[in-house]
């Protein structure tokens, strides 16, 4: 199934509350997909759990960084990727603010 979006991107920051010691259902603020922290510019925290649907069971990844990042997940799976439009589970354990910047190129692409 292929979904278009159209209309106009509010460029600029993006914030988004995250409660602390607390599960929630997050997605990014505009339907974008990538890794979340290289490419989705989620918080990086230590304890941090992400539970994503796929296939009909969840991938868990918890993220540690005396062992490199995150770990769980797929084998080669460097960190949770999420698609456009798709949503996933976070434990949080402090509260936190995921941070976003859009920007609209000519070519219409977002980043």
């Amino acid at each position: 199934m292929r979904l278009t979006f159209s209309g106009r991107v509010l460029q600029g920051y993006y914030e988004d509350n995250m409660p602390g010691a607390a599960w929630a259902i997050r997605s990014p603020v505009l339907p974008d997909r990538g890794e979340l922290i290289r490419n989705l510019q989620f918080p990086a925290i230590d304890g941090v759990t992400v539970e994503i649907y796929s296939n009909g069971s969840y991938l868990i990844y918890q993220y540690i960084s005396l062992f490199g990042g995150w770990c769980g997940g797929p084998p080669n799976a460097p960190e949770p990727r999420v698609d456009a439009g798709d949503a996933f589970w976070v434990y949080m354990p402090a509260a936190a603010v995921w941070k976003s910047y859009y920007q609209t190129w000519m070519n219409g692409v977002t980043q």
